[in-house]
């Protein structure tokens, strides 16, 4: 974690913030002030043993998988992180789990956007 990041968080835990708001607070100020480089739970997780670690290995295990559902796996994960790499592996992970699990997403996304303007 970024040294600015953790120097934040402790203040706010020493203010009498529960831990994981001073760590929520922290992030939010530091992610809206250095957005090349967030502090989020999906980077730290996405370099955990067992992941490919490498453009290159991450690339060829997508290879079995859909090209739409890995694409639109990468834009969907774009959401939550800016490293494109790590987009990718969570896409991965999902994947893994459920080879059509963008597909399904999407779905549900629809019925939720109908659901919404039916009620009006």
């Amino acid at each position: 974690m970024p040294h600015g990041y953790e120097v934040m968080r402790d203040s706010f835990k020493k203010k009498g913030l529960p831990d994981k708001k001073a760590k929520k607070k922290a992030a939010m100020i530091w992610n809206a002030k250095h957005k090349g480089n967030p502090v989020t739970r999906a980077k730290h997780e996405a370099h955990l043993p067992g992941r490919p670690t490498t453009t290159k290995a991450l690339d060829k295990k997508l290879v079995g998988f859909d090209d739409r559902e890995v694409h639109r796996g990468i834009e969907v994960e774009k959401e939550h992180t800016t490293d494109s790499e790590v987009a990718k592996q969570i896409a991965l992970d999902h994947l893994k789990e459920k080879p059509n699990y963008y597909a399904k997403l999407r779905k549900v996304e629809d019925f939720c956007n109908f659901m919404k303007n039916f009620k009006g």
